[in-house]
């Protein structure tokens, strides 16, 4: 995933489409977040090697499905613009 769309979609002030790739950025960028709270919640929970395997997936998975539900809400996507526009 890259910002580059969302950045070409906000110099060229459309600020609808530029919603989409900058909610998903934030949801995965929330995942560095968790990456460092989850680790020593599950681990004093689970043995280490078990803990460690989850928060893997659950720093950014739920994240990341959150941040597509958003993304469906706000509105249809935009058209795709030509290479070089």
């Amino acid at each position: 995933m890259s910002l580059e769309p969302s950045t070409w979609y906000a110099r060229n002030r459309n600020f609808a489409a530029h919603q989409r790739p900058m909610i998903r950025s934030a949801a995965l960028t929330w995942a560095a977040a968790k990456l460092r709270v989850y680790p020593p919640v599950l681990t004093a929970i689970l043995v280490f090697d078990t803990g460690y395997i989850l928060v893997a997936w659950l720093c950014w998975a739920p994240n990341l499905l959150v941040g597509e539900a958003l993304v469906g809400r706000v509105g249809p996507r935009p058209k795709a613009q030509p290479v070089g526009a």
